[in-house]
């Protein structure tokens, strides 16, 4: 994995191009994206603080991924 500064317009990402993106967003809201190529479609939004899964589907192209709270989050972008 590689920190990935270029995909996301806010949030710290690692990356391991076109199989896993790992976001962190300390203050939750939806996720914006600056470049597509090399992330996978499917994804999931989980709460850091329980491990739980809050949301989970497949991206839309130029889209944002939504999420109403303000709390943090971990979104989860892979190919299985």
């Amino acid at each position: 994995m590689e920190p990935d500064w270029e995909t996301f317009i806010s949030p710290r990402a690692l990356s391991v191009p076109g199989r896993l993106h790992v976001v962190y967003q300390e203050n939750g809201g939806a996720l914006r994206l600056m470049r597509e190529e090399g992330l996978p479609a499917r994804y999931r939004v989980i709460d850091p603080r329980t491990g739980d899964i809050l949301a989970e589907g497949r991206r839309e192209p130029g889209r944002p991924i939504a999420d109403e709270h303000q709390a943090p989050r971990v979104v989860v972008f892979s190919n299985d």
